[in-house]
């Protein structure tokens, strides 16, 4: 496999194994006691479920599949840039609910420190990549 292919399937993986890791966080919050009366109130944790919220998650689920794509599809400079910015953009949020989630270590801790752990390396072998 060209070294260019290469590069490119390994940031679309990474991009799905972090949707994989978010959906399964995801899923398993239910389990949580109270969440789902919390989501059926209009609220988890004292912050109102808008539409505004709803639209941020939708976006949040939908830029890693987005960017699995586009990691194969984007020319070499475009597709660098790209997996650089989101890939810093997703490490800073999921470091985000990972000091969150400190307080009480649970799978969903070990689940969020791992998509960190994905999404920092997104960011590495992007900027590893070949800058042609």
């Amino acid at each position: 496999m060209e070294n260019s292919t290469f590069h490119k399937v390994r940031l679309s993986v990474l991009w799905l194994v972090s949707e994989v890791g978010m959906l399964a966080m995801t899923i398993l919050e239910f389990y949580l006691p109270g969440v789902i009366d919390q989501i059926r109130m209009g609220e988890k944790e004292g912050v109102k479920m808008g539409p505004e919220l709803l639209l941020f998650f939708t976006i949040v689920f939908l830029v890693p599949l987005v960017m699995a794509f586009l990691s194969l599809t984007l020319k070499n400079k475009a597709n660098r840039w790209a997996n650089i910015i989101l890939g810093i953009v997703y490490t800073v949020l999921l470091v985000i609910v990972l000091v969150g989630h400190l307080a009480n270590l649970s799978a969903l801790t070990i689940l969020n420190a791992s998509d960190a752990v994905f999404a920092a390396l997104i960011v590495w072998y992007a900027y590893k990549q070949s800058k042609g």
